[in-house]
């Protein structure tokens, strides 16, 4: 992020740690849902009847924003919802593989109709995520081609009641946003598929580390270089930049000569390539004219790929835009370029990602705009997903490690927290640092240090260890603490030691920062690209094996010197600029002439159908496993099934088939069998090569009973027995969740309208407790309450599983609460139903209960 512009001060918010905080505190109690309102039938969570799981979110505000009011209930909201692989831990391997140098798969890459076949959400998961969606009012608008991201939109009253938040108006750094309060909760089935929900603010989340030098050609610079002359950008008594470009910043001639980057622009300059960048603001195409015609290169026309409408004028984020472009440039200069246009929100930033990863059109992506890892936590696994997927299909990604030394929230106003940015952080990612440059005579290398030009504000190379992601095997060797570190590599960044001169609505600047320093490395590796002849993939395992090696002098320039006021520069890697800076000519051919492993001669493809399947423990159900030849001979597939679950068998009809063929899987369970969702993994080998595929096996307990604490909980006795009733409360055999009776709590009741059913048991075991309950809503005007509570004696505790409303005519669907249970507790299961519209309005409000167990029942 620029300190150029006081309009950017606006950036300075996203994700807030009160929003991380409450999706970590969600996930130990499953069904926690925020407390109703006093008795007004329509508040923000007027139709979240079935809110039972916490999900991360861009929900929650800053300390320091300012509450105005309640957003009006009409206002038109869009949000993202970003939904988990049906495999995520096969595509995290797979990516690994792929990367690996040592592995038999490495830069073996798959399509994106691969990827979709084998890992993404499966249409089913789409659709039942689209029908909670449509159901709760709102209007799905698309999903994203790899089917991880389900876009939707509605009024700020639909939003509230679907996502269990409250829509309220802020102000902060003298701006209106609009921001939700409270906790994104879904439906325990729905919450399963998704990782993110992003929409529910719209102030900015990204922020950018595009710098400006002191010698900005005055007045010409429009918004974005308002504070520029009075070099606000540096620290006084900082070096002037001594480039041979306009306003003293480096040329791309004086780049190429400093790291010895000659012969490969001249033999490679990215032809045949394409870079894509990440962007949260426009360009002006005069300025890239400009820049070109100064310095004689190759015509850029980038191409604008809009996402949810781009951006609709130039702001402060113009300055890293054009840089990002200008940068590909000196390395990459025939390279052509794809710019990812989107409005600068988490909704966009998620859409963003799943489109460059579904488009696969880029070798290269190259990101400049930043994510504080602790302080905005929240988009980072759904982000990591398309990470791994695009990964997988050889797009290497580089990104600015950040200009706050260690402090990466400082972005956000915290200069305190030592962490990591996102998403260089991401060992999927290639994180780069930035230096200060010295050239001697003729422009050629001559000395580097940490870029560093004071202890305060966005003015040092970003480093650090991360806080989500473990050290990677090929970081190991170099890094002893249990945490990814980064940056891997560095490139130049200060603005007056190396800045390159870019042109700015006609004004030329010298502008530097780590938003320089990565996408110079991504038109370099995308003359590696070039030159390999193919993709190259995650190339971090090939950079710290290059590195680690005897190569690592004539490959790298080490810089020992200097410290980002947070980590020093040592010997070899560091936390300060990695590896260091590339001697170009050099390393190219190391990160290219690693020989990969040719594929098998003969190869296969396998797929279940159905998927999935749900049976009662004692019962049986049976999948179709088809393979297919994809390259040479049919061979002999042997078949294997493992992930089952206590009690179950799988059998294969035949045991082993001929590539091409098929065979029945059938899972039995036993009577023994828990109940759960399990996956389960059918793998088939033959001599050359091993494929997998995901099973989805749920196990319910017999005519839905309860286990061994609950008593009665499928009412299959056909009495209340075991539960205590106040009030109106029956047996009934519609509707019902499992086996042939349910339990009715309602209409009317005694004293305040309300009637209930209890039970106290004690925990024989650790584990989940699940409630299936419905309520309807009966009549023109229905109106009441109902709630189910789980209260530990033992601890004096307790929690509200739900709090369904009755508002409007609804029939009833059943849907299911969680808690987990604590070994040897006491615990009181409490249902009530307050119908206040049998006595007033000659209507109904009844809630039903049903399948009540102890087990993980689906």
């Amino acid at each position: 992020m620029s300190a150029r512009s006081s309009a950017r001060q606006a950036r300075l918010w996203a994700l807030p740690l009160s929003a991380a905080g409450a999706v970590t505190a969600a996930a130990t109690i499953l069904s926690v849902v925020p407390a109703a309102a006093s008795a007004a039938p329509a508040g923000p969570a007027a139709s979240q009847t079935t809110n039972a799981v916490g999900v991360a979110s861009d929900a929650g505000h800053p300390a320091r924003a300012a509450r105005v009011g309640d957003t009006a209930a009409a206002t038109p909201m869009s949000v993202a919802i970003a939904l988990r692989p049906r495999d995520a831990a096969g595509l995290e391997q797979f990516a690994k593989d792929v990367s690996d140098p040592a592995s038999s798969l490495f830069r073996h890459f798959i399509t994106p109709a691969e990827f979709n076949q084998r890992f993404a959400a499966t249409p089913g998961q789409v659709d039942q995520v689209r029908r909670y969606l449509a159901a709760q009012g709102l209007t799905v608008t698309g999903v994203s081609g790899n089917r991880q991201v389900v876009d939707a939109t509605g009024s700020a009253a639909q939003i509230s009641a679907a996502f269990g938040t409250h829509e309220a108006d802020y102000t902060l750094g003298g701006r209106s946003y609009r921001m939700a309060e409270g906790v994104v909760r879904l439906p325990a089935d729905v919450a399963g598929l998704v990782s993110f929900v992003g929409g529910l603010s719209d102030a900015p989340v990204a922020t950018h580390g595009a710098q400006a030098g002191q010698n900005a050609q005055s007045g010409q610079l429009g918004q974005v270089g308002q504070n520029a002359q009075s070099g606000q950008s540096g620290q006084s008594g900082a070096a002037q930049p001594g480039g041979s470009g306009p306003s003293g910043g480096e040329s791309p001639s004086d780049l190429i000569n400093a790291y010895s980057m000659s012969n490969t622009v001249s033999s490679q300059g990215g032809s045949g390539k394409t870079v894509g960048m990440l962007e949260f603001d426009g360009f002006k195409q005069s300025d890239i004219d400009t820049f070109t015609r100064q310095f004689s290169l190759p015509g850029i026309t980038p191409t604008v790929a809009k996402v949810d409408g781009g951006v609709t004028s130039l702001g402060s984020g113009q300055i890293e835009v054009t840089l990002d472009i200008d940068s590909v440039a000196v390395y990459a200069p025939k390279a052509a370029q794809i710019v990812y246009e989107a409005p600068n929100t988490d909704s966009a930033w998620t859409d963003e990602w799943a489109k460059v990863a579904s488009d696969n059109k880029v070798d290269v992506f190259s990101g400049s705009w930043l994510l504080g890892e602790s302080c905005e936590s929240s988009p980072i696994a759904a982000t990591h997903d398309d990470v791994n997927q695009m990964v997988s299909q050889g797009i290497t990604i580089v990104s600015a490690s950040g200009d706050w030394g260690g402090h990466g929230c400082g972005y956000n106003g915290d200069n305190s927290t030592i962490t990591a940015d996102y998403p260089a952080s991401d060992p999927g990612i290639t994180g780069v640092g930035g230096t200060h440059l010295t050239t001697g005579s003729g422009g050629g290398y001559s000395a580097e240090s940490v870029w560093n030009s004071g202890s305060t504000g966005n003015t040092r190379s970003g480093g650090g260890y991360s806080s989500v992601y473990a050290t990677p095997s090929w970081q190991s060797a170099v890094n002893s603490n249990k945490m990814r570190g980064v940056p891997d590599v560095a490139d130049a960044a200060d603005p007056n030691a190396g800045g390159l001169s870019i042109n700015l609505n006609g004004g030329w600047e010298s502008v530097g920062g780590t938003s320089e320093a990565a996408p110079l490395w991504g038109g370099y590796l995308a003359d590696a690209g070039q030159l390999a002849g193919k993709r190259l993939g995650n190339l971090n395992p090939t950079i710290y094996q290059v590195a680690g090696s005897s190569k690592y002098a004539t490959d790298f320039h080490d810089v020992t010197q200097g410290n980002n006021d947070t980590y020093s520069a040592t010997t070899g890697w560091d936390l300060a600029t990695g590896w260091g800076t590339p001697i170009g000519d050099k390393l190219i051919g190391d990160l290219t002439n690693v020989s990969t492993p040719p594929p098998p001669t003969n190869d296969f493809s396998l797929t279940l159908a159905p998927a999935s399947g749900s049976v009662q423990a004692g019962q049986s159900v049976t999948s179709t496993v088809t393979t297919k030849v994809t390259s040479g001979s049919a061979e002999s597939i042997t078949l294997s099934a493992s992930g089952l679950p206590t009690g179950a068998t799988a059998t294969f009809n035949p045991a082993s088939v001929t590539g091409g063929a098929s065979s029945t899987l059938t899972i039995a369970t036993t009577s023994s069998t828990p109940a759960g969702t399990y996956t389960v993994t059918v793998t088939g080998a033959d001599t050359d090569a091993t494929h997998s595929a995901a099973f989805s096996l749920g196990v319910t307990t017999p005519g839905g009973g309860g286990g061994n604490d609950v008593k009665n909980g499928g009412f299959e006795s056909g009495t209340l027995g075991s539960w205590t009733r106040s009030g109106t409360a029956s047996v009934v055999t519609a509707p019902v969740h499992g086996g042939g009776y349910a339990a009715k709590i309602g209409p009317g009741g005694s004293g305040s309208y309300t009637s209930g059913l209890s039970q106290t048991f004690t925990a024989t075991s650790a584990g989940p407790l699940n409630v299936w309950y419905a309520q309807a809503c009966v009549g023109q005007f229905p109106f009441g309450f109902g709630s189910i509570t789980l209260t530990d004696n033992t601890s004096g505790t307790s929690q509200t599983l739900a709090q369904p409303q009755c508002s409007s005519p609804r029939a009833a669907s059943y849907v299911k609460a969680s808690a987990n249970l604590v070994s040897g507790h006491s615990y009181t299961l409490a249902a009530q139903n307050q119908d206040l519209s049998s006595a007033y309005f000659g209507s109904s409000s009844v809630l039903y209960l049903d399948d009540v167990t102890d087990g993980s029942s689906v």
